[in-house]
């Protein structure tokens, strides 16, 4: 069995766990091999090799006890989803007994492809607003999913959605930061003007580009992976995510504190993206500026929790931008 010296796994209590399933996949006896893949702020993701077949093992950070590091959650999750929606990889086995990788895992199939970042989508300005209209398509057939299908309707609560999470966010923020007047000023302005949903939906709940896998060219969307925060609510609330993450030519220095997708020459505006989700969704979007509003708030929380938790790179490359965001947030919302 060969593991990448970077991973922090049992190699024996591994095997033990994984190669009955495995074999009974692929006839006969083959070496083990595991890669640590890089990416993701949340739970750990390698490339699991076994013959000539790969597959992809997820498992929460060690210790962890945060309901969104469930790998138990993600692997049922997937499971409903997986039936209704391609682009979401098929999880094939849970391993509850965590001695191993210090937590419970699941394996998944191996979906091939390349992240936006890697890419420049061919044919110019064009083919950047074609890969933009297909990344948006893409949430939007989400959201057409039936929430109330057996196996999705179990996926959360979806009335009341967005109240919790506004709540839940300025706990996260106030447990993690000493300067809570921003946050508070944006958690009072969303509670007043929740919208009522016009429907429920299954949500990721972290669709962002480098969550989305391409072919190469950019051409079509290989896989959407990192479901752990998959839940029901309003569909709004990942529109809101995508326009916090994405970049404007026009934007000032705080919102490019966030530098999540690159902003290159021709690069669609946010504007455009909108056009596209409305048109494919056939929802409406003129309150939008509340879920953009309510996106700049998570992100800003997710990198407080990720500069509090002093995460050695990534806390460095955050370290300043949490209140440069909320600042960003306030300026959307005109408070």
């Amino acid at each position: 069995m060969r593991i990448d010296p970077t991973c922090d796994v049992s190699r024996d209590l591994l095997f033990d766990a994984l190669a009955p399933i495995l074999e009974e996949r692929i006839e006969g006896s083959h070496q083990l091999q595991l890669r640590r893949l890089e990416g993701g702020a949340s739970n750990r993701t390698w490339a699991l090799e076994w013959g000539t077949s790969r597959y992809v093992l997820r498992a929460p950070p060690r210790g962890s006890a945060v309901i969104t590091h469930d790998a138990r959650r993600e692997f049922r999750a997937l499971k409903a989803v997986a039936e209704v929606f391609s682009l979401a990889p098929r999880p094939l086995h849970l391993v509850r007994d965590p001695a191993a990788t210090g937590t419970p895992f699941f394996v998944m199939e191996w979906r091939a492809g390349r992240r936006l970042d890697d890419l420049q989508p061919p044919g110019g300005e064009h083919g950047a607003l074609a890969a933009a209209s297909t990344f948006m398509a893409c949430l939007a057939d989400l959201h057409a999913l039936d929430a109330g299908a057996p196996g999705l309707r179990d996926l959360g609560a979806p009335a009341g959605f967005v109240e919790r999470l506004v709540q839940g966010l300025h706990r996260r923020w106030t447990s993690s930061a000493e300067d809570d007047a921003d946050a508070s000023a944006i958690a009072a302005w969303l509670s007043a003007r929740i919208p009522k949903p016009q429907r429920a939906a299954v949500l990721h709940n972290d669709f962002k580009p480098d969550n989305v896998l391409w072919n190469d060219p950019l051409d079509a969307i290989a896989a959407v992976v990192d479901w752990e925060l998959c839940s029901l609510g309003d569909p709004l609330v990942d529109l809101g995510l995508v326009l916090a993450y994405w970049p404007d030519e026009h934007d000032d220095e705080d919102r490019r504190s966030i530098d999540v997708v690159p902003l290159r020459p021709g690069l669609p505006t946010r504007r455009r993206l909108l056009d596209a989700y409305a048109a494919r969704s056939h929802l409406r979007v003129d309150a939008v500026a509340f879920y953009e509003v309510l996106g700049l708030f998570k992100v800003a929380v997710l990198m407080q929790q990720i500069v509090a938790r002093d995460e050695g790179a990534a806390a460095a490359r955050f370290r300043g931008a949490p209140a440069r965001v909320l600042r960003a947030a306030r300026r959307v919302a005109g408070a």
